[in-house]
């Protein structure tokens, strides 16, 4: 091996008793030692690449599913970051991160959608759908609950509102109406009594109606009574007597303090309603004076089958106060009439005496 690096190799080697070994050299050269050592070295490395794409097949293999899961999670985020809730996450049931994310999302779509669905009803005016918020901590559907209850008790006032502006549209027109029929008939206090009472009782959609005149007998306090004018669709036996003193009964009663009487437990002697459906006892019974100023002209008894509403009562005392004037006026325009019917009487009785 001349020319070449060698490594020696010294191999003890011992022959028979002796103290002293003998060595056995062994010339190895370096060449050969280097091919190996590359040798084995391009294996390790072989093995360890190998061994890194195993390991990084196997990597992906396993990440794989979880990469999937996680897109699908990173675009249900991304529609519902746009809005989107129409959505559906299947579910799952591993206990891993990725099921208890998944199922978190259902929980909030879910939300999302509950909380969509309340607003939508409330947007339409359905005020009655209940809401279960989320948590304690759900401050949208506490926002929405409190929308809710303001939109509602607006709509509430509104309806008052709509109702008591109708109700004033009702009386505003009656009182029209009134005030027309009372400038008919103003020389006869019968048929001007018939068409005022007809009309307040189909006008208040009761059942019957009558009205009540103080008569003239101003000289003598004990033949002061009030006489039935005119009735509607009362029962014959109630008014087969038709005058009523002062202080008798609850229309005497009325008169006599000159205040409303307004009952809405009648007893059942008082009064039957005859109608198809047989005789019925009223509901309610509203007895109003015919009062202008201090001064008291008769008294207006209207009974129904419902009862009466403040509006109502408020509107029949209003025309009352109408009722009462127009009386005055017909009674000053009779008595005008007879002092003119006796002046002309008288005169021809002069005449009459002159020429004789």
């Amino acid at each position: 091996m001349e020319g070449q690096d060698v490594y020696k190799v010294y191999v003890p080697v011992q022959f028979g008793v002796g103290n002293n070994p003998w060595f056995y050299a062994m010339d190895v050269p370096l060449t050969d030692i280097y091919a190996k050592s590359q040798k084995t070295a391009i294996y390790l490395i072989v093995y360890c690449l190998a061994g890194v794409i195993l390991i990084a097949l196997a990597g992906w293999l396993l990440m794989l599913p979880l990469l999937k899961n996680i897109t699908g999670i990173t675009g249900v985020i991304e529609k519902l970051s746009l809005g989107h809730i129409n959505i559906n996450i299947d579910e799952h049931r591993s206990t891993d991160e990725i099921g208890k994310m998944k199922n978190k999302l259902n929980r909030l779509i879910a939300g999302l959608k509950s909380t969509a669905n309340f607003a939508q009803n409330v947007g339409q005016g359905n005020f009655n759908v209940e809401y279960h918020l989320l948590s304690d901590g759900d401050i949208l559907g506490n926002s929405l609950l409190d929308m809710s209850r303001s939109l509602q008790d607006a709509a509430e006032r509104q309806i008052v509102r709509d109702k008591e502006e109708k109700q004033r549209s009702w009386g505003t027109a009656g009182l029209a109406k009134f005030a027309e029929i009372l400038r008919q008939d103003n020389n006869d206090m019968e048929a001007l009594s018939y068409n005022i009472v007809s009309n307040l009782v189909k006008y208040l959609n009761a059942s019957q109606g009558g009205i009540f005149v103080l008569n003239e007998a101003e000289d003598n306090d004990e033949e002061r009574v009030l006489e039935l004018k005119a009735c509607y669709a009362f029962d014959r036996k109630k008014h087969s007597e038709k005058e009523i003193h002062i202080g008798e009964g609850l229309v005497g009663a009325c008169f006599q303090e000159g205040e409303p009487i307004y009952l809405t437990e009648v007893p059942d002697t008082y009064v039957n309603i005859s109608s198809g459906l047989g005789k019925a006892n009223p509901t309610s019974l509203f007895i109003c004076p015919l009062k202008l100023n201090d001064n008291k002209f008769g008294v207006i008894e209207l009974a129904s089958l419902r009862e009466f509403e403040a509006y109502q009562r408020e509107f029949i005392e209003k025309v009352s106060e109408s009722i009462a004037s127009t009386i005055s006026t017909v009674r000053v325009n009779m008595r005008t009439a007879k002092l003119l019917e006796r002046t002309r009487e008288q005169t021809e009785e002069n005449i009459r005496h002159e020429l004789s």
